[in-house]
């Protein structure tokens, strides 16, 4: 979207663009809305909004790790319940 456009109404984009304050990840709680603004698989501009459904803190183990399966999960990441559409 071109900033400098107008809509309808004649005002412009501009006005209404604000910037966001980023959380802090380590005070994000399971079950609260996050939102996810990326480019996968080279598709430009995607918005995904979800709910945390866990976390990932460094150092914890996968619970197949317990099956004699291991898996390398990323410490520090939040898992979400987004459905990734291709």
């Amino acid at each position: 979207m071109d900033p400098a456009a107008t809509d309808d109404q004649g005002n412009p984009f501009s006005s209404r663009i604000r910037p966001v304050t980023l959380g802090d990840s380590d005070q994000v709680l399971m079950g609260e809305t996050a939102i996810a603004i990326a480019s996968p698989l080279g598709l430009q501009q995607t918005l995904t909004e979800s709910i945390v459904s866990a976390r990932r803190n460094p150092g914890d183990e996968s619970a197949s790790s317990q099956l004699g399966q291991r898996f390398n999960l990323l410490g520090g990441a939040l898992q979400t319940d987004a459905e990734t559409q291709v």
